[in-house]
């Protein structure tokens, strides 16, 4: 049985766009990066699938990577609170 291989997110995505552009036929991309053209597809599906997330950023974050500011405070708040009031159950004092 041979190992799985591991591929890097950028080796996949290279791989996918090369099937995108049909210059080489889907047998010449599997011989030539060792992967089976059944997942290139799947690479190449996905690829088009999820496109459209490239473009949906703004100011360069992605809808995943903003942060509800207020949110943090009122949390960063009670921390403090809990903070407060744990150093005064235990005598703690600075």
């Amino acid at each position: 049985m041979k190992p799985k291989k591991n591929f890097t997110a950028r080796l996949k995505a290279k791989i996918a766009c090369e099937a995108l552009r049909e210059n080489k036929a889907l047998q010449e991309l599997s011989a030539e990066h060792g992967v089976h053209p059944t997942q290139i597809n799947k690479w190449r599906k996905t690829i088009t699938e999820n496109s459209a997330e490239l473009f949906e950023r703004k100011n360069g974050k992605s809808k995943q990577e903003e942060v509800d500011v207020g949110e943090l405070q009122r949390l960063v708040g009670e921390q403090a609170i809990q903070l407060a009031w744990y150093k005064k159950k235990l005598g703690y004092t600075n």
